[in-house]
């Protein structure tokens, strides 16, 4: 393969005050890492990529993935014109180590931020844990076979006058909120542009002037009308909806209104709603409607034909101000939310759209996660993968194939923060899945058959030993320790 270009970075043990300002220990992760990029031989435009992530979207809270209490056509139309992966993954049962999968290519086994929380840190108002800043991120993969970058809304990843910013992360340029934590709510009295400050002087949190999903909304639109029309472009739209605070515009809401009420909520820190249920079903029409603007612009710019589009989610539902996923049956059949390693917290709603490449309405189940996307878009850029990524390409996937190399391989997952902690191992049909890690190295696995039992209900460990024995493997082989988050592996 002929290199047109590379650089090399260098990984060095951080202190607990390094973590802070620029990124977490890497643990395990090998010294050293390559991206090489290829001479592009083939005389084809680029595809350009519009990325959207939703925020605790849960897999049935779309009407095409069998949502009955609303409808989401916006998406809709966009799963009929491409393939829904019925069985994708996110890389954490959380937003910041979901995020960190997505950016780097690596399972929470070896990723740098593990939950949204670390132990030994506290975080000052408007900072957040940052990814170690010598990390190669999706953003720089893309910067690197010259695609124009933006990423909006929530990076979540690092502060942005840290240098695991965005915008010095292979992203030209970043709008949103300073911090995780911050996105939790709508009126934000403050976003950024890279590393400078925008105050809204009248948004008060939960409520304002300013509707910071409107703000997204526009900037994303505005990238597509005024990019360089020279170079293709990845745009990474990471936006809040639907996670609490309930918050959305009335006229989203109000159809609802006599329809749905649920159990008031009177939250000490979300926002306060006499009819919580409206409220969440006008955030997912908010999202749909954003979705559908974008298909619109991208075919009046006459680029349509010629962009990615991915919709996925970054974790599970949440049942947090006033939501309730057992309601509105946001999990779809699976259990667990939010915060499980369950099918509930982790499979996600993921829809790609590639016209003239992805077979329209279609659906693949076979087994993707997060860590995926890194490979995926490099082999779409003609990239060699950079080292220690644990993900593979999907384009098989996206042509129709099932390819035992994707279908039969581990997929891994550790989440050392709820039910005392979790670990989660998926071979082909098989799940395996056990919690109380934190403390009991020892802890039993429950073994249950995705096939037969998506709902995780019947434990079938006893019966097959010798899958137990190869999940117990894999998740030996694919934790490695980290002092911030740790957890006790089998002895």
């Amino acid at each position: 393969m002929c290199k047109a270009g590379q650089f090399r970075r260098r990984f060095g043990a951080v202190s607990i005050s390094a973590a802070l300002a620029g990124g977490i220990g890497l643990g395990g992760l090998a010294c050293g890492k390559n991206l090489e990029n290829v001479d592009a031989k083939s005389s084809a435009p680029r595809p350009n990529v519009v990325f959207i992530l939703a925020d605790d979207l849960g897999y049935g809270d779309l009407s095409c993935l069998g949502q009955t209490n609303f409808t989401t056509p916006n998406i809709d139309r966009l799963a009929s014109s491409g393939m829904i992966l019925t069985s994708h993954y996110a890389g954490a049962p959380v937003s910041a180590p979901s995020r960190c999968v997505l950016m780097t290519g690596q399972h929470t086994g070896h990723a740098t931020i593990r939950h949204n929380r670390a132990k030994g840190i506290k975080l000052p108002k408007g900072q957040e844990l940052a990814i170690h800043p010598e990390q190669i991120t999706l953003g720089e993969v893309m910067h690197n076979a010259g695609y124009q970058t933006t990423a909006i809304g929530k990076w979540g990843l690092g502060s942005p006058t840290s240098d695991s910013a965005a915008h010095k992360q292979g992203f030209d340029s970043f709008f949103g909120y300073r911090s995780q934590g911050e996105a939790h709510f709508y009126y934000p009295p403050i976003l950024v542009e890279n590393d400078r400050n925008i105050t809204y002087k009248n948004n008060l949190g939960n409520e304002g002037d300013v509707y910071s999903h409107d703000l997204f909304e526009t900037r994303a639109l505005d990238y597509i009308r005024e990019r360089d029309k020279a170079k293709p472009f990845f745009m990474y739209l990471a936006l809040t909806l639907p996670h609490a605070s309930l918050d959305v515009p009335e006229e989203y809401s109000k159809p609802y209104e006599n329809e749905f009420t649920g159990k008031p909520y009177k939250g000490r820190h979300y926002k306060s709603h006499e009819k919580p249920f409206p409220v969440f079903i006008g955030m997912i029409q908010r999202l749909d409607k954003t979705v559908g603007l974008i298909i619109d612009e991208l075919e009046k710019q006459g680029i349509s034909q010629n962009t990615i589009i991915v919709l996925t989610s970054d974790n599970g539902p949440h049942k947090e101000g006033g939501a309730d996923p057992e309601f509105f049956n946001s999990n779809g059949e699976y259990e667990g939310i939010k915060r499980d390693l369950l099918e509930g917290g982790i499979r996600m709603p993921t829809i790609v759209s590639w016209p003239n490449t992805i077979s329209a309405n279609t659906k693949s189940d076979v087994p993707s996660a997060f860590w995926d996307w890194m490979p995926t878009f490099c082999d779409i850029t003609s990239q060699q993968v950079p080292d220690a990524v644990d993900g593979q390409s999907l384009i098989p996937v996206f042509a129709g194939q099932k390819p035992k190399s994707l279908s039969q391989r581990p997929l891994y997952w550790e989440f050392y923060y709820t039910h005392g902690g979790q670990q989660a191992v998926r071979i082909g049909h098989w799940k395996g899945y056990r919690k109380n890690i934190s403390k009991d190295p020892n802890s039993p696995w429950q073994l249950f058959d995705l096939n037969n039992d998506p709902q995780e209900q019947n434990d079938l460990s006893k019966q097959y030993p010798d899958i137990v024995k190869q999940i117990t493997e894999v998740a030996k082989r694919e934790h490695t320790p980290n002092k911030y988050w740790q957890i006790k592996t089998t002895e």
